[in-house]
């Protein structure tokens, strides 16, 4: 899948990421996207079903680096 970040329209901030699976992030997703963050200040991700071992990863990661 192809990442796709699309800014939101009429705003000042946020944008909308699909083409990610959330619970199965790589390490070259995970910098897509918080460049993405880093951009827009508000990421939307739709329909993403995340448990909380799976919020809780990318915390883990970062401790990790």
């Amino acid at each position: 899948m192809t990442i796709i970040v699309k800014p939101i329209e009429d705003t000042t901030l946020g944008a909308v990421v699909t083409g990610v699976r959330l619970a199965d992030l790589e390490a070259a997703t995970w910098e897509k996207i918080y460049d993405a963050f880093l951009n827009f200040g508000v990421l939307i991700f739709p329909e993403q079903h995340l448990s909380l071992i799976h919020i809780s990863e990318p915390t883990r990661q970062a401790e990790i680096s």
